[in-house]
């Protein structure tokens, strides 16, 4: 805002030179100034999670992958997974298979079938400078 304190800073705003920097756009009209975020370049983060089942994993195999529903994600973003406790000698990945969609894929090397119970699973996506 610009009051603050029964102030009026609108004076000291004109004082200043807006410059724009790396994701800031100022789009200078005439009398007017506007500074804007470029979503573009500026991080943008996307969220998801899901209460998955797996059924019995077989030794040395993967379980069909599961989805987790995440708003906005695309093929080839990266993937900050959220993983619940996992039974020893389990191991994932998550990877976006689709728009938006996480696949999350679930792999047993412990040397017997394991049957993991239902956990959440969670993913986040990071686009950034």
């Amino acid at each position: 805002t610009l009051f603050r304190s029964g102030s009026d800073w609108r004076a000291w705003l004109s004082t200043k030179v807006l410059s724009a920097g790396q994701g800031i756009l100022v789009i200078d009209t005439g009398g007017t100034s506007t500074v804007a975020v470029n979503a573009t370049v500026v991080p943008t983060y996307f969220k998801g999670s899901a209460s998955l089942g797996f059924p019995g994993i077989s030794n040395g195999a993967c379980a069909t992958d599961q989805a987790i529903s995440v708003p906005g994600a695309a093929p080839g973003d990266a993937v900050a997974p959220g993983w619940p406790p996992l039974l020893p000698g389990l191991f994932g990945t998550m990877f976006a298979s689709g728009a938006n969609t996480i696949a999350v894929r679930l792999c047993n090397l412990s040397g017997m079938t394991v049957f993991p119970a239902i956990a959440t699973f969670s993913a986040t996506i990071v686009r950034s400078f």
